[in-house]
């Protein structure tokens, strides 16, 4: 709901904030996690959608042209929607155990 209330960029940075610790992501925070987990997808994607130093995707972001930062918008969008998903089918498999 953060990346469609205020955008993508303002969302990570958001995230970043709550999930870093001297800079680099705490794996160990939920925040940190889930901004480490993005990042990895992005770098990942063959699409190569942007390019990034690791710990960087925000300052990328306000770097990228507006059409791509909307394709980033859309591909994080639909990754979360992904894990979202993933997630619910792990609580729902513990409840039946």
């Amino acid at each position: 709901m953060l990346i469609k209330t205020n955008g993508l960029g303002a969302a990570i940075a958001f995230v970043f904030a709550k999930g870093s610790k001297g800079g680099e992501p705490n794996r160990e925070n939920p925040w940190g996690l889930l901004y480490a987990q993005i990042e990895e997808w992005i770098l990942k994607d063959e699409k190569k959608l942007i390019a990034f130093a690791p710990g960087r995707l925000a300052q990328a972001l306000t770097e990228t042209e507006s059409w791509n930062y909307r394709s980033v918008t859309i591909e994080v969008l639909a990754f979360l929607n992904w894990l979202k998903r993933f997630a619910d089918a792990l609580i729902e498999g513990e409840s039946q155990e």
